[in-house]
């Protein structure tokens, strides 16, 4: 059985990077993936890479519109198992001070979602889950 079976995921950030390549993993696993994003044209291309999503377009700065994608979900589905917070940017500086000599994929963090979302880590409330390819140990 797959991993997210039937779980309910909403993303934000999910039209590229970490967010789309998490959206992709959670969907892999079975789960309901709701796309979020700012940009509305490449969230909807990136829903529709992924049958059964849905995408809202949301910018996760402002309060109001968080209300709007909630009561969507929770009308719709009833519930929402994850929240995956990824909206941001990301700094490609500092790639030769890393122990690995290279900075994470965006598959590298999406493993680390669809663990967190799993019933696998129900034992870890609280915890962070540190995917930085050794970065903070150096």
């Amino acid at each position: 059985m797959k991993r997210l079976m039937n779980k309910v995921i909403v993303l934000t950030g999910a039209a590229s990077g970490i967010g789309l390549a998490s959206a992709r993993a959670c969907h892999g696993e079975g789960a309901i993936v709701v796309l979020t994003d700012i940009d509305a044209d490449a969230g909807k291309l990136a829903s529709r890479s992924l049958p059964s999503s849905e995408f809202i377009a949301l910018d996760s700065s402002n309060d109001s519109a968080w209300d709007g994608v909630l009561d969507s979900v929770l009308d719709r589905y009833g519930r929402i198992d994850a929240l995956v917070n990824n909206a941001g940017i990301g700094i490609r500086k500092g790639i030769e001070k890393h122990p690995l000599g290279r900075l994470g994929q965006p598959h590298d963090i999406a493993q680390g979602v669809v663990f967190l979302a799993s019933d696998e880590s129900s034992f870890m409330t609280g915890a962070e889950l540190v995917i930085d390819g050794a970065y903070s140990a150096r």
